[in-house]
């Protein structure tokens, strides 16, 4: 099962002699025929190889798509023969990016556990952060982020330290990474830089990379999960992942 919006890539390299073709039956009825192609472009190995593929982008509807792939011969008289084969696709209604396509600006916001990394290890350990965010869609594949998050961590050694937190204000490029599946969520990674303000003193540049999945629950709400991590550039560098969980109002 795949997912509306998503292409189709068939390799049919059986042994046989071009010319070939397709013929696609779409969900309502409508058909559509193709040539298969021998060139190396067409997710069919190398060129002249002898395997012949397509790409069938026109899964814009949900349902079953029946591909009779023909192919045309001699028989050893010297006779035109047609060999007939088919197969068959369903692609589900949950199409690609459902949340990005809801609106092009929508916010959220998740909560988890830090885990500090490195030297930051050795003198705290993990505690509770916070963020929100505000999305802006640029196409159904890309997104820019704006973040605001809390990230607290507690002392390993209580008498005498404060826990440390730490502020950041992030700016980042998300794009969604799927593949074809049947779970109905949309896979992402984003990346980008921010600023990072600490309880006391004066802030610092940082970065911060992530990786997660998203879904739609049911409108307007959304669920996403995930994990991050933040590098902050200071004399003793800080790093530390965030694992979270969050709700996206669409």
């Amino acid at each position: 099962m795949l997912r509306k919006g998503h292409e189709l890539l068939f390799d049919p390299s059986y042994s046989v002699t071009i010319p070939r073709s397709v013929a696609v039956t779409k969900p309502d009825g409508t058909i559509e025929n193709y040539g298969l192609f021998d060139d190396g472009l067409h997710d069919n190995w190398e060129m002249n190889d002898g395997k012949f593929g397509f790409e069938f982008t026109g899964t814009d509807q949900k349902g079953y798509y029946e591909f009779l792939f023909r192919r045309v011969g001699h028989t050893e008289r010297g006779e035109v023969a047609m060999r007939e084969e088919s197969l068959g696709k369903i692609v589900s209604g949950i199409e690609l990016g459902v949340i990005t396509k809801s609106k092009p600006l929508h916010s959220g916001f998740q909560v988890g556990s830090t885990i500090p990394m490195g030297n930051f290890d050795k003198t705290t350990d993990s505690d509770v952060f916070f963020d929100i965010d505000t999305t802006y869609s640029l196409t159904n594949r890309f997104q820019l982020v704006a973040k605001l998050g809390y990230n607290h961590f507690a002392d390993e050694i209580e008498e005498g330290l404060s826990h440390q937190r730490w502020i950041n204000l992030s700016i980042n490029l998300k794009t969604f990474i799927n593949q074809p599946n049947t779970s109905g969520l949309d896979y992402y990674a984003q990346l980008g830089p921010g600023y990072y303000f600490q309880k006391s003193g004066s802030g610092s540049v940082g970065l911060n990379v992530s990786a997660g999945a998203q879904t739609n629950i049911t409108k307007p709400i959304g669920l996403q999960f995930g994990i991050d991590y933040h590098q902050i550039f200071i004399k003793e560098s800080i790093g530390f992942f965030g694992i979270r969980l969050g709700v996206i109002f669409l």
